[in-house]
């Protein structure tokens, strides 16, 4: 039984990731826009919950546009996530993406 609970998890990253860093957040994030506190709180908890229970957390800056929505459309579903759900992490994620883009996001 155990084993059909865990069969959707598994490291899918590409191979040019599996080796980077883990990426967690900051408890209390900066700049962050475009989400209220509760939302904040509540995408903070998506992200722990739904992205680490199979992997490690992949920094969103060193993916560019069209390899990020692969990977969001792709995990959202194995992580079964409710479209409100899916677009809260997204809204969320793309706060990190948008302050690290300058840093690590590789261009298009």
């Amino acid at each position: 039984m155990m084993a059909l609970g865990l069969a959707g998890c598994e490291n899918t990253a590409p191979a040019s990731r599996a080796e980077s860093k883990s990426f967690l957040p900051p408890a209390n994030p900066p700049n962050v826009t475009g989400l209220s506190a509760d939302e904040l709180n509540q995408a903070a908890r998506l992200y722990t919950v739904k992205c680490a229970k199979c992997h490690k957390f992949y920094n969103p800056a060193d993916y560019n546009d069209a390899e990020w929505h692969t990977w969001m459309t792709k995990m959202s579903k194995k992580a079964r996530l409710k479209p409100t759900q899916q677009d809260l992490l997204s809204r969320y994620l793309d706060n990190f993406r948008a302050a690290e883009g300058t840093n690590g996001a590789k261009a298009q």
